[in-house]
């Protein structure tokens, strides 16, 4: 990915927690007990495509939120560098026919009060810590294995991974929480069952 652009103009597509402390802070980053939803970090991972009308969408709300001083017209050429696929941020085609809709959308009618949907995060590691990821499921799992799933959490990183444009699965559920499977089928009561069911469906008839 093309990240010159925005680090030319100084613009925000990571931020830490600004409200929420953490409750312990190591080498190889900081723990939230209670985890946090005010962690973003866009584009970190170079093969993390934006595939789908629906996720470049929230990566722009994501990013109008993180800079709410930007001008108009700054805004939409970063747009642009977005969709330019050249830059490798979008792995899907004709998304300029309505490009300029989904800009407007996100500039005019986004809440930057209202932070956009996000994944709560109980450990946050700092960048080029040198583990390996099994090391780092270690240290997630450490946090995160033995505090009970909550519907809440489920629920809300349901709406994450919808807001993203991807289809809600058990495997991608389980991933996104650190969980196994096994335990997110055990937590999964059936108001979550039909949520997951909707949300893929209206995934389904705007892809």
């Amino acid at each position: 990915m093309n990240l010159d652009y925005l680090i030319a103009n100084r613009i925000i597509y990571r931020r830490d927690p600004v409200n929420d402390t953490p409750d312990a802070i190591h080498a190889w980053g900081r723990v939230y007990s209670a985890g946090t939803y005010e962690y973003y970090d866009l584009f970190r991972y170079n093969k993390a495509m934006i595939s789908s009308y629906k996720s470049f969408k929230w990566h722009l709300y994501v990013l109008w939120y993180l800079n709410p001083n930007m001008e108009v017209d700054d805004f939409y050429k970063l747009s642009e560098h977005l969709c330019d696929r050249k830059n490798k941020f979008i792995g899907f085609r004709h998304i300029r026919n309505i490009l300029d809709s989904i800009t407007d959308d996100v500039y005019n009618h986004c809440e930057l009060d209202r932070p956009p949907p996000n994944i709560l995060r109980k450990v946050i590691f700092n960048e080029f810590t040198g583990l390996t990821t099994k090391e780092k499921q270690s240290i997630v799992g450490r946090y995160t294995g033995k505090v009970k799933l909550t519907p809440l959490e489920i629920h809300n990183t349901m709406l994450y991974i919808n807001n993203r444009g991807k289809k809600i699965t058990i495997s991608g559920l389980a991933e996104e929480l650190n969980r196994s499977t096994r335990t997110i089928h055990r937590n999964l009561n059936n108001d979550l069952k039909e949520l997951k069911t909707e949300l893929n469906e209206k995934t389904k008839t705007h892809s």
